[in-house]
């Protein structure tokens, strides 16, 4: 009996260990079971091999590793853990459930020196500072009653990008346009009238260089902020210079970057100074807080702002208006319906005004069309998980990086019928009624969605349709050279600029010229 006692007493101390070591591992097997799939790997370099498909843009790349992969997958990029999400129900679900998880950014050492130091609305972490200039731009920018306050900007500056127009056009013959350096100037002097109060360039030979140093500049930005750089994922690598070599390759464009950023808060700094009137600009207000926390609100800020803010409103109108009038040139049937409605209920007597844009469904339908297949961002700014979290059924941990590839989720074939072609028609008609729309809408997420959505996403929609309406009711356009316009995108910056510039003839409709006229006095 004594040693049934002994056996048992000694078994039992070993069973419970056997017992909590099958049911931990079980646990950390149902743990590990919940992470997102992940594709094999490499030793240090994890998943970077997959991003060197020759010949192919970003956005295309990542589709290509989802498609073999799955809609949510982990990668692994050098040290950073990275959440690719290429479905739109599990957006969704990143920008609503766990919107406040995902609110901050990831400290990419790239975009350090881009962004002054994770100062602008699109790079800084969330917290007290992106909440102040969140909270300032919405409310003394693009609520809807400053938007509606700004509508005789707008208005000033389309009636100055048709005079531009009608000049290039030179008469009534067909020439050849720079149509997006034209696009791009209305675009860039509207947003900073808005927050200058004036425009950034004038008329003339030294106006339109001006306009295209700023540019130039904004566009190289993007292309240095959208691609991936080494030392983002090997932070090591900063010990043996390469960080150095990175950014010595980028002062050039940066000091060209502050000297027309400073000069813009200068002349508005002596501007404000020397007046005895009360404005009450946004400019006026970043420096007003700027006199009341020096320390805080640096010139360095305020640049970091003018510039989210200036690239946010230029950059993603003008890549859009190029977009639409390509597709709308490769397709001449979008394109006369396009003026047939515009002629039914504007006609040709009065220029197409805000308050009519409600009245063009089709436009409307040919400009979202055109965001699904070519949307303005097409891979979303990285995001960072705050805490863990779940998506789609698994688990998440602190510290990921997310992207959300736009591009990928728009071509979905599962969710979008025929979805490579344009087919403006899906947003209008049987279609778009009811829940059809509601549910193409939550599949749209061209600006981004969440508290990190574009917060100018209100002004593109009013710019862009007011401005594509314009220009074909008021001009005629042609392909420079008889055969399709090149469609390939360049999708390796934060926008979707295309690979091949377009070229485009244009000409005033003879029965707009006297009201062009009109305008041009």
């Amino acid at each position: 009996m004594e040693a049934y006692y002994t056996i048992t007493a000694l078994s039992l101390p070993i069973l419970l260990l056997l017992v909590s070591f099958l049911f931990s591992h079980s646990k950390l097997k149902k743990r590990t079971n919940f992470l997102p799939p992940s594709p094999p790997s490499l030793p240090i370099l994890g998943h970077l091999h997959l991003f060197m498909k020759k010949n192919s843009s970003l956005p295309r790349t990542l589709a290509a590793i989802s498609a073999d992969h799955g809609p949510v997958i982990l990668l692994r990029l050098g040290s950073r853990a990275v959440l690719l999400v290429s479905s739109s129900s599990a957006a969704v679900e990143c920008f609503t459930t766990n919107d406040l998880a995902f609110a901050s950014r990831p400290f990419l050492p790239s975009i350090r020196p881009i962004s002054f130091n994770y100062s602008g609305l699109a790079t800084a972490p969330y917290g007290h500072h992106w909440r102040t200039f969140r909270r300032i731009t919405i409310n003394e920018l693009v609520s809807s009653s400053r938007l509606r306050s700004f509508a005789d900007t707008r208005g000033a500056e389309l009636r100055a990008l048709l005079t531009k127009l009608l000049d290039d056009s030179k008469g009534d013959n067909w020439c050849p346009i720079e149509l997006k350096s034209r696009v791009f100037g209305m675009a860039l002097n509207v947003i900073v009238r808005m927050l200058t109060g004036e425009k950034y360039y004038g008329e003339g030979e030294l106006g339109m260089k001006k306009m295209e140093e700023f540019k130039e500049m904004e566009e190289e930005l993007m292309a240095r902020g959208g691609g991936f750089f080494v030392t983002d994922f090997f932070p090591f690598l900063k010990l043996i210079g390469l960080q150095w070599l990175e950014s010595r390759s980028m002062s050039k464009l940066l000091s060209r970057r502050n000297t027309i950023l400073q000069r813009l808060i200068d002349g508005h700094r002596q501007k404000k100074n020397s007046s005895s009137t009360d404005s009450k600009c946004f400019m006026d207000l970043l420096l007003s807080m700027q006199e009341e926390s020096p320390d805080h609100i640096t010139d360095d800020v305020i640049k970091a702002t003018v510039q989210s803010l200036g690239i946010a409103g230029s950059i993603p109108v003008t890549e859009t208006l190029i977009w639409v009038m390509s597709l709308l040139l490769n397709h001449p049937t979008a394109m006369n319906k396009v003026k047939d409605e515009i002629e039914t209920f504007i006609g040709s007597q009065r220029l197409v005004e805000e308050e009519d844009l409600p009245n063009l469904p089709y436009l409307h339908a040919v400009i979202k069309e055109t965001l699904r297949l070519y949307p303005a961002v097409p891979l979303l700014h990285p995001h960072e998980a705050r805490e863990d979290c779940t998506v789609a059924g698994y688990h998440v941990r602190r510290g990921t990086m997310l992207l959300v590839n736009v591009w990928a989720i728009h071509r979905d074939s599962v969710e979008w019928a025929v979805a490579e072609e344009f087919r403006p028609e899906r947003f209008v008609g049987s279609e778009s009624s009811g829940n059809g729309m509601n549910r193409m809408m939550k599949m749209m997420i061209p600006f981004g969605m969440g508290r990190r959505g574009c917060p100018g996403e209100a002004m593109a929609s009013l710019q862009i349709p007011l401005m594509l309406a314009a220009m074909i009711q008021c001009f005629e356009w042609k392909e420079m050279e008889d055969k399709q316009v090149d469609m390939m995108d360049n999708g390796n910056t934060l926008t979707l600029p295309k690979a091949v510039p377009l070229k485009v003839l244009c000409r005033p409709r003879r029965e707009m010229m006297s009201l062009l006229l009109q305008l041009h006095d």
